[in-house]
């Protein structure tokens, strides 16, 4: 309580110096900031949001127990929150002596269907109850599909390379970027009303761009994620590279989310990036465009169910 006491007190008034203050006194605030961020991250105070609204999805959980455990798998393959809290929770309950689960449908097998089903509710819950949200949740959701666009292609592309987990893949690409939402859900719950609309001012913008690596990899650590996961949250603006292949499927993913048109905030596609990542992943670009269509259907039937 006494981080996020500490991180409120310090960001509430962030836009507002931020708009007013010269270049070097923006540095030390912006510096001030992700301090108290960082403090919060590491208490477990921090959560992220959730990019959907799942509440509706929860209810029709507890009406449809014969088609529960699809229902829990598409719920915490689609919503990043979930994913999160579910990979912690199978990280703090792993038994000696034995690897803790590197992707979702291990943890969700080492958990069982109940303790999945409790994840899901309380996680439902707790965003629901949350202040500040609705400020947000037209960016939020803009991430949403972006980021589940990212998680399938990374299954897809991770089939076709051969060296790569297309579990691990996908669960890399879901949470990769996962500073950006927390950042974005941060600044939204502190930012007075006259500081609106919040999320299009530059300062918030540049913020979120230089900062979200080192936002999201300190929370993936702290809340005890695979180590290849955390690396690349922390690496994403690297060039990608052959000898490391998760990193580049990943950026081929992302790159080709933002090429098939979900942008969002100030992230746009690059195509050099784009060919680079695909081509240190082992896959041909074209082979890559050939199914972005078959994968915005995929992502078409997960946003329906979310409405």
């Amino acid at each position: 309580m006494k981080a996020a006491a500490a991180l409120e007190a310090n960001t509430a008034p962030i836009l507002v110096q931020l708009q007013n203050q010269q270049p070097e006194e923006r540095q030390v605030s912006v510096e001030r900031f992700l301090g108290s961020v960082a403090q919060s991250v590491d208490a477990g105070t921090v959560e992220p949001p959730t990019l959907s609204n799942i509440s509706q999805r929860v209810q029709r959980l507890k009406k449809d127990a014969e088609g529960q455990l699809e229902a829990l798998l598409r719920i915490t393959e689609s919503e990043p929150a979930v994913a999160a809290h579910v990979m912690r929770l199978a990280s703090t309950t792993t038994l000696p002596g034995h690897r803790p689960a590197q992707h979702l449908r291990a943890a969700m097998v080492q958990l069982g269907a109940p303790a999945v089903t409790n994840v899901v509710e309380a996680v439902a819950l707790s965003d629901f109850s949350r202040h500040g949200r609705e400020l947000s949740f037209h960016h939020l959701r803009k991430i949403w599909t972006c980021t589940v666009y990212t998680a399938l292609a990374a299954r897809t592309i991770a089939s076709w390379n051969g060296r790569v987990d297309p579990e691990v893949a996908f669960l890399c690409g879901l949470l990769h970027r996962v500073g950006e939402p927390l950042l974005l859900r941060l600044i939204g719950e502190s930012a007075p009303a006259e500081a609106m609309p919040f999320a299009s001012d530059p300062f918030v913008l540049d913020i979120i761009a230089e900062h979200h690596a080192q936002v999201g990899s300190r929370f993936l650590r702290a809340w005890g994620l695979p180590e290849s996961l955390v690396a690349l949250a922390r690496e994403t603006a690297s060039t990608p590279r052959p000898d490391a292949p998760l990193h580049a499927v990943v950026t081929a993913a992302y790159q080709g989310a933002l090429h098939y048109g979900y942008t969002y905030l100030s992230a746009r596609p690059n195509r050099g990036t784009f060919e680079l990542a695909a081509r240190a992943a082992g896959v041909d670009p074209d082979q890559v465009e050939e199914v972005m269509s078959t994968i915005g259907g995929r992502l078409n039937e997960l946003l329906s169910m979310t409405r």
